[in-house]
């Protein structure tokens, strides 16, 4: 029996589920002679043996609002805590991949359980324990188990520069306006557009010149018409945090369409892929995005977004760091 089956068994039998005697036997015998399927079968008896605790959401919500890290590591591991990923059905009817969403599920309610009891404290506020480093210390511990080896720091950091400076995809068409990052969309010009200022661009002819900006109202699209008399409609890229929206910012033109928006011209750029020394970790969006705030400080004047986040963000793709500034 190899750990993919060893691992699937062990942890439907701590659900309750009815398994074959046989096929249970075997799978403990695996575990018994396998250090990292016992470590997987611990780790589910000892979330078993805690029971599910959490953090009160009123709790969570006030620390929130003081722009309490440690709240938001919290709710990031109570939200990924999701009781419907493992599934009711029998063992024999899974494919052996689903061992993988059933372990993960243990992982993620051993984060949960660890930092609810840390929550129903008063050293919450204070506490230093990070969710998932405590998270892999409990999945990993076990005597005879080896340590995952990694690579250096600065190997990993070269071999991401690397990466993006091979690939350079092509930004979306991007103009700057009143200093906020504006992409296009489809929004047919309205009848009524008043002049609000100009913008400096291509739109895609390969001449940079500038150009009007029309809008219909405050908090709408900018409207630039090119040379053929068409209005091209430009929407500000922004993105969720908490209960705030924030704007992709930019302190200088972006002159040309294909072109990517980076750190104001005034800000030093991260030595590093975890945006030291100039940034800190500080929690995550709405979309789950890593959020960085500046180092030392919090997230009043705004924060970072790391390169290269997928597709679905507000800045998908983006080879550069960003700034993002709350929208007043």
């Amino acid at each position: 029996m190899d750990c993919l089956q060893a691992s699937e068994i062990v942890t439907a039998a701590l659900d309750g589920e009815l398994l074959d005697a046989g096929a249970l036997g075997r799978a403990r015998e695996h575990c018994a002679a396998c250090p990292r399927c016992r470590a997987i079968e611990r780790l589910g008896r000892r979330v078993q043996e805690t029971g599910a605790t959490h953090a009160p959401p009123e709790l969570l919500a006030k620390l929130e609002d003081l722009g309490t890290a440690q709240a938001i590591r919290v709710r990031r591991a109570m939200e990924r805590h999701d009781p419907g990923i493992v599934a009711a059905e029998p063992a024999a009817a899974r494919g052996a991949w689903e061992w993988t969403p059933r372990f993960t599920a243990f992982a993620s309610a051993a984060v949960v359980v660890l930092i609810s009891l840390a929550a129903g404290s008063v050293a919450l506020l204070g506490a230093r324990d990070e969710a998932a480093d405590t998270a892999a210390e409990l999945m990993l511990a076990d005597d005879d188990m080896p340590a995952p080896s990694a690579a250096p720091e600065s190997m990993m950091a070269e071999d991401a520069t690397g990466m993006r400076a091979a690939e350079q995809p092509a930004a979306p068409p991007y103009v700057v306006y009143d200093g906020i990052v504006h992409v296009m969309t489809g929004v047919p010009a309205p009848s009524a557009l008043a002049t609000a200022g100009t913008v400096t661009t291509d739109l895609g002819t390969g001449t940079t010149g500038t150009y009007a900006a029309f809008t219909s109202g405050a908090g709408g699209p900018v409207f630039v018409r090119d040379a053929g008399g068409t209005y091209l409609a430009f929407a500000p890229v922004v993105r969720g945090f908490g209960r705030a929206a924030y704007a992709l910012v930019s302190d200088v033109p972006i002159a040309r369409f294909g072109q990517w928006p980076s750190l104001p011209a005034g800000m030093a750029g991260p030595q590093s892929p975890d945006g030291a020394p100039v940034f800190m970790l500080f929690g995550f969006d709405d979309l789950g995005v890593d959020v960085y705030a500046p180092t030392p400080g919090g997230i009043d004047d705004g924060f970072a977004i790391a390169p290269g986040t997928a597709a679905g963000d507000p800045a998908g793709g983006n080879p550069n760091w960003t700034w993002w500034e709350r929208v007043r």
